[in-house]
This record gives structure tokens, sequence and C-alpha cells, in this order.
């Protein structure tokens, strides 16, 4: 768990990745933001087998940049 700065009053990032760079095992990632009265929280997982291999899983870094940002833009748009 780690929190992430710049995006609401609180949000804390919760992650694990058990690929190991492989093509098998797991993926998953959960954003939970609080900002003023509303909670929002953004997740992503997948699993992977040997029968994916011609399959390139992204990486917990692009996961991550990918729920901040569409956590920045959703959080914006709640303001409108």
């Amino acid at each position: 768990m780690e929190t992430v700065e710049d995006l609401g009053e609180e949000a804390y990032l919760v992650s694990e990745d058990t690929t190991s760079g492989s093509t098998s095992g797991s993926l998953y990632a959960t954003l939970a933001v609080r900002d003023g009265w509303t909670t929002y929280t953004m997740s992503y997982s997948t699993y992977l087998s040997s029968y994916d291999e011609d399959k390139d899983p992204p990486s917990l870094e692009q996961v991550t940049d990918w729920l901040k940002a569409d956590s920045r833009t959703t959080l914006d748009q709640l303001k409108d």
C-alpha cells in the first residue's frame, strides 16, 4: 500500500504483481480516493496463464498510471 500525492484529499494505492515479467501470474491494483464528500475507487485485475504466452501483460507501472489518470479525469468531471 502506498499513499498517492496530488489526488483528492487522500488517496491510496494497493497493488500486487506476481507475474515477475513472465506470462503467468496475477496483477491487480486498486486506487481509493477521498475528495470532499466523495469516495472513489477504481480497480484493475488480470490473471495470466501459460496459455496466454502470445500476450504481453501491462506492467504494474502502466496500470497504476492508467488508474491515476482516469481517476483525476473522473474526479474533475464530478466537480463540474
